[in-house]
């Protein structure tokens, strides 16, 4: 579960992507402040929890693809409307295709992306499944 310490940390590093000293760093201005990419089977809640704590701090709308997606076929212009792509890294999140996809969109369109740790995730295991991911 996200704690105070840690959500603070996140605050101020997708702020310093989001805002910059004095200005927008990023010389964007999305419809979204953020679009969380997640996988729902392991950080649903963990998901909106960061939402809810987003949008209060930062007093902008943060997507959120069960609030927010009505049409599959808009998925890439939500990400290319956000300031920035968080994504939530779960033990599953690199072996979702929509992850991936929403992650792909972010890099070809500019989309600066900030990662999230849950405490489940081990960066030992995702490294793994990246260097043999052309082989399984």
């Amino acid at each position: 579960m996200l704690r105070g310490d840690g959500l603070e940390a996140w605050r101020q590093a997708i702020e310093a992507v989001l805002i910059g000293p004095g200005e927008s760093s990023l010389n964007r201005s999305g419809v979204y402040a953020a679009f969380v990419s997640h996988c729902k089977v392991d950080a649903a809640m963990e998901a909106r929890y960061l939402q809810d704590q987003l949008e209060e701090k930062l007093g902008r709308a943060i997507f959120l693809d069960s609030d927010d997606l009505r049409d599959l076929t808009q998925l890439q212009q939500h990400v290319r409307d956000s300031e920035c792509l968080i994504i939530l890294q779960s033990p599953s999140f690199i072996t979702r295709p929509y992850c991936i996809f929403e992650m792909l969109i972010a890099i070809d369109s500019g989309v600066p992306i900030v990662g999230v740790s849950t405490p489940a995730y081990d960066f030992n295991d995702a490294f793994e499944f990246f260097k043999h991911m052309d082989s399984e």
